[in-house]
């Protein structure tokens, strides 16, 4: 905690680095989420497939951890 100059309390601000961790971790999480779409019984489609490769492109695809957006998940 740092003390700001009204005497208030607020958490120091996050370093890139860590921004970066928490965008693979909710990238890890929704990669997780449809990991069922891409086991060799099911029919995955391309809108599925593209999801999951964008998904996997992030953080790569991006060098300002604050502006990234992630991809919609597709109906299934």
């Amino acid at each position: 905690m740092i003390q700001n100059e009204d005497n208030t309390f607020s958490d120091p601000p996050k370093s890139n680095e860590q921004l970066f961790d928490e965008v693979r971790f909710k990238r890890d999480q929704l990669l997780a989420m449809t990991d069922v779409y891409a086991l060799s019984d099911r029919n995955i489609t391309d809108a599925m497939k593209k999801y999951r490769q964008d998904l996997r492109d992030l953080p790569a695809s991006n060098s300002d951890p604050s502006k990234i957006v992630f991809p919609t998940k597709p109906t299934e």
